[in-house]
């Protein structure tokens, strides 16, 4: 990601848990949502997951499944920071300060992927590679479980989310220059596809049960699974 946007994160990190409650909405419906439609009673050894922000899911991942691994990634070494310390109860959790569009692995390193509105952030060619990558790093029968931001089918549809994401961060009490700021971050940084493309490109990497799970305006869970 380009050294602007690590500067936007870092920059955010004090205040990243309120700027979620008021810009993300049903947010941590979402969350519950990546872990919920897991396969029922399963127990994955390891796990990994890109771009732990200040740890949201992280602890989601460890109170649901602790005793697996745990590794964390992310570009900002103050959201690890922030993130160690929040969960420094929990001593099976690794992490990795990097760029996840360039970080490797073994072949058949995790059972589990998961990742919170983060992979966005990629390009499309960044995006379709680390899709590839992950299904490298899965053991067969490993899940890619992760949320993201989507762009509607058409325009129209698109331009709607825009306008009820909006609306909803003001009634929770964003004002109108915090919500310009957003938006120019997004313009910068954020690369929405459609979700159709995106399911087609698992689909064609050879993902299997490829489904969405959980959506609210651009906000999407999808679950993916490696045979």
């Amino acid at each position: 990601m380009e050294k602007k946007a690590k500067q936007f994160f870092d920059s955010m990190v004090d205040d990243y848990n309120h700027a979620i409650d008021l810009c993300v909405p049903r947010y941590d419906e979402m969350l519950w949502a990546i872990v919920y439609y897991l396969p029922s009673g399963w127990k994955p050894q390891n796990i990994l997951e890109l771009g732990c922000g200040s740890g949201n899911l992280s602890k989601l991942i460890v109170k649901n499944f602790p005793l697996s691994n745990l590794c964390v990634i992310d570009q900002a070494e103050k959201f690890l920071s922030s993130c160690r310390s929040r969960l420094r109860r929990y001593k099976t959790i690794q992490y990795v300060h990097g760029d996840f569009s360039e970080i490797k692995f073994e072949p058949q390193s995790f059972d589990l992927v998961v990742s919170s509105i983060a992979i966005h952030h990629l390009v499309d060619k960044e995006k379709s590679e680390l899709f590839r990558n992950i299904h490298k790093w899965l053991r067969p029968g490993g899940v890619l479980a992760f949320s993201d931001q989507y762009r509607g089918a058409t325009n129209d549809l698109y331009q709607k989310h825009l306008k009820k994401w909006q609306q909803d961060a003001y009634v929770q009490g964003l004002n109108q220059k915090d919500w310009e700021q957003w938006m120019e971050h997004q313009r910068e940084h954020d690369f929405h596809v459609p979700l159709s493309l995106q399911t087609q490109w698992l689909q064609d990497i050879g993902y299997e049960s490829v489904d969405c799970t959980w959506r609210y305006l651009l906000w999407t869970v999808l679950h993916a699974q490696k045979p």
